[in-house]
């Protein structure tokens, strides 16, 4: 494998001799070798635009999914908070605490939220319930985090299909430049 590095001040990449090779047709000219499979320059453009606008989809598709996920939990995390709201309105006057299920404190537990036993006092409550918006808010701002990314993703992908669309055009325009130049 060798390296291109076309200025002193620019990275080199790795290159894939396979990509580079030319077979020289019988009329002593070259032509570009992807692959092994001759082709011409645009076919070539157009194959490694390709490539690039399925890592681009791919990307676009993982980055929905962990938009996805991060609203789940969201949505979790609400569902809790109003359970701890509803224990801590059930209280009446008198009542000083309010008995958590199993189920009820391993949810809370799971969500990091630091539970003693299963009697609560309302003080407990409000301070879970404000753990878990803390922890809500987190998550609402890292969701905002990943809007962005994937915007830029979006922005990106609409860019390699644009692209795509320039680099077909132009073909067609050449060989019809080249059919008007015969007629």
């Amino acid at each position: 494998m060798n390296t291109v590095n076309p200025t002193p001040n620019t990275p080199s990449y790795p290159v894939d001799q396979s990509s580079e090779t030319t077979t020289t047709p019988t009329d002593g000219t070259t032509k570009p070798s992807f692959g092994g499979a001759d082709m011409d320059p645009f076919t070539l453009i157009m194959m490694l635009q390709e490539e690039r606008v399925g890592l681009l989809d791919g990307q676009v598709k993982s980055q929905s999914e962990r938009m996805q996920g991060i609203n789940t939990e969201i949505k979790d995390y609400g569902k809790t908070i109003t359970m701890v709201n509803d224990k801590s309105s059930k209280l009446k006057e008198g009542d000083s605490k309010v008995t958590l299920t199993d189920q009820e404190v391993a949810e809370l537990k799971s969500k990091g939220v630091k539970v003693e036993g299963n009697e609560v006092s309302k003080d407990q409550l409000n301070s879970f319930a404000e753990t878990l918006k803390q922890k809500r808010d987190g998550l609402n701002n890292d969701s905002q985090m990943e809007m962005i990314r994937l915007q830029g993703l979006i922005n990106k992908q609409q860019q390699a299909y644009q692209l795509m669309t320039n680099i077909q055009k132009k073909e067609h325009d050449t060989i019809m430049a080249t059919i008007n130049k015969i007629n």
